[in-house]
C-alpha cells in the first residue's frame, strides 16, 4: 500500500520541479526575424518531445550563433 503512494509523492513533486524550456540568447544578425522565431518555436517544441533534447543544440544546427546558451 505505500508503494502507490511514494510513487505518488515523487510524481507530483517532480513536477513541481520542472523548469521551463528557455531558448538561449542568439546573435540574430543577417538572419530573417520571422525564420528566427519559426525556428526558435521548433526547437522548443523539440525540446519538449520524448527525447528531450538541448533547444541550444537543435538552433546551433540551424546556423544560429548562441551568445548564452540556456537547456
Amino acid at each position: 500500500m505505500r508503494f502507490p503512494a511514494l510513487f505518488s509523492l515523487l510524481l507530483l513533486a517532480n513536477c513541481a520541479t520542472q523548469t521551463p524550456l528557455e531558448p538561449p540568447v542568439v546573435d540574430q544578425r543577417g538572419h530573417d526575424p520571422i525564420q528566427f522565431q519559426n525556428d526558435q518555436l521548433e526547437c522548443i517544441e523539440r525540446g519538449k518531445g520524448f527525447m528531450g533534447g538541448s533547444i541550444t543544440a537543435c538552433m546551433r544546427e540551424r546556423g544560429y550563433t548562441i551568445l548564452v546558451p540556456k537547456n
